[in-house]
């Protein structure tokens, strides 16, 4: 399960991996902060969505770090220790999948602009590198929003 905790103003992730036969938890990271690529640290990060790679969890969401929000995607290991992470340009990503290609892709929603919100799709290789980025937003709407994704 993926979501977030509220310690003192700052969002923490949450991911915990519970028994399915009685509930109880078998492992829970609540951790605040992640190094990114390219130095930034995200701060705040909530996550909005979670699938299972195999014994590993990849996570979408948003955090802030930097000077702005940032639509981040965490890829932790069975145990709950953190792969890799990565941030595209986008304020926040809502749902995460892998293709038979072998790459991450991710929607959300970005402001690239600062005067309206679009949609966003968000390409990530298998080590976690942001390949493409795309703000979709159709003519003659202001507000676009990126919910879930199929291959």
């Amino acid at each position: 399960m993926t979501g977030h905790n509220n310690g003192c103003g700052n969002y923490m992730t949450l991911i915990a991996q519970l028994d399915t036969v009685d509930g109880s938890i078998d492992w829970i990271n609540g951790a605040r902060n992640f190094n990114v690529s390219g130095g930034i640290n995200v701060e705040s990060y909530r996550g909005h969505a979670i699938f299972q790679d195999g014994t590993n969890y990849v996570v979408a969401g948003d955090g802030y770090g930097g000077s702005s929000s940032r639509g981040t995607v965490i890829k932790f290991d069975s145990t709950g220790d953190t792969v890799w992470t990565s941030y595209a340009s986008v304020e926040s990503l809502k749902d995460v999948i892998k293709a038979s290609d072998g790459n991450y892709y991710a929607t959300g929603n970005s402001n690239p602009f600062s005067i309206s919100t679009n949609a966003a799709f968000v390409k990530i290789s298998a080590a976690g590198v942001v390949g493409l980025t795309t703000h979709i937003s159709p003519t003659g709407t202001d507000w676009s929003y990126g919910y879930s994704i199929a291959e």
